[in-house]
């Protein structure tokens, strides 16, 4: 790149990138003080010397002035940019290295004694430029600092917040059926959506029991599950997507469904996805709506899962309680919790969809 700085004796003030991201204030020359002086110093001995290369080669005449410019507009323009890679401090780089203010305005012309012309005007004014420029490169390194200081903050929030989620696969959480292939609320699910008011999603339905117990009931449900495979024997013998229950509710409108049941995946969801699910479901349910959650209590299943999945999983059940709070938040009334499977290990709260 065709650089727009300029040697020391040209008064350049700078912001350094050294001095914004350690929240130190710029100096006059761009000095930085601490461990990155060194490295300061190279870089500003780089530019400097490529900057005395470009002047040179303007005032013999092989690069004009305006051509000078366009090149360097053109390089920022098709150059890649450190914002791209979504990394906050590649930004705040740049912010900082865009914090530099050249008072010496270009004297090279192409017209006989324009040159001499430019140079007077610029000694005549060149006082009064420099005022505003130190006023300028206090407000932008403020800037850079700021915009420092809050991206460190934001990577901080981020990482605080973040799912901690393995990036190996986990292995599913056990779903306890009866003989008869229908979970034991089989009978909750269907006397709370026998009157649901519109179709029924069945989050994690796994091989279809409860989809087979709510169609034979005339109640009109499919299913979710990410690992889905083809209908027959020995895979689900109704409706089902293969996405998450998250992933559906979010494509689905408001007001579309009757009801929503989750098991299973809930079990090791963050804290922040189940708030979400929750949410989303108080959305795409009609009013008069029913969302049934069902798990195994917290101790049964530390006591009931492996060890690979209860050091991995990125969330943990919630308690009965738990869920009853956050439907109760979300406009559910009334919710109801019941409990059941073996030694009442397991647990399921039925909310219903108040009226606006």
């Amino acid at each position: 790149m065709l650089a727009r700085r300029a040697p020391p004796e040209a008064n350049v003030v700078t912001c350094s990138p050294g001095a914004a991201e350690e929240g130190r204030p710029p100096t006059a020359d761009g000095a930085v003080e601490g461990p990155a002086a060194e490295r300061h110093a190279v870089v500003t001995g780089a530019l400097e010397e490529v900057e005395r290369e470009v002047r040179r080669r303007v005032e013999a005449g092989a690069v004009a002035p305006d051509e000078d410019r366009a090149l360097d507009r053109a390089f920022r323009r098709l150059a890649p940019s450190p914002g791209s890679t979504g990394r906050l401090r590649s930004v705040t780089s740049l912010v900082a290295d865009a914090a530099v203010i050249d008072p010496q305005v270009p004297v090279a012309s192409q017209r006989p004694g324009g040159s001499m012309v430019k140079r007077l005007v610029r000694k005549a004014v060149g006082w009064y430029v420099r005022f505003f420029v130190a006023q300028i490169a206090r407000f932008q390194g403020a800037v850079a600092r700021a915009v420092a200081v809050l991206a460190e903050e934001l990577e901080d929030l981020r990482a605080r917040t973040q799912r901690a989620a393995s990036p190996l696969p986990l292995p599913t959480a056990a779903r306890r059926e009866g003989p008869d292939r229908a979970p034991w609320w089989g009978r909750v699910a269907l006397s709370s959506l026998t009157d649901a008011p519109g179709r029924v999603v069945h989050g994690d339905c796994g091989t279809g029991a409860l989809l087979e117990t709510l169609a034979g009931a005339g109640i009109d449900a499919y299913g979710t599950d990410p690992s889905a495979g083809p209908g027959g024997p020995d895979g689900p013998p109704r409706e089902v997507l293969a996405v998450s229950l998250l992933e559906h509710l979010a494509d689905m409108g408001d007001g579309t469904l009757g009801g929503v049941v989750a098991e299973g995946g809930v079990e090791v969801l963050p804290v922040a996805e189940c708030e979400q699910l929750v949410a989303m479901a108080a959305q795409r349910l009609a009013p008069g709506g029913v969302l049934l959650v069902a798990s195994a209590s917290p101790a049964a299943w530390a006591a009931s899962a492996s060890p690979v999945l209860a050091d991995l999983a990125p969330g943990r059940p919630l308690h009965p309680e738990t869920w009853a709070f956050l439907m109760g938040h979300s406009g559910f009334d009334p919710v109801t919790v019941h409990q059941g499977g073996p030694d009442d290990t397991e647990y399921v709260v039925a909310g219903v969809l108040a009226a606006p």
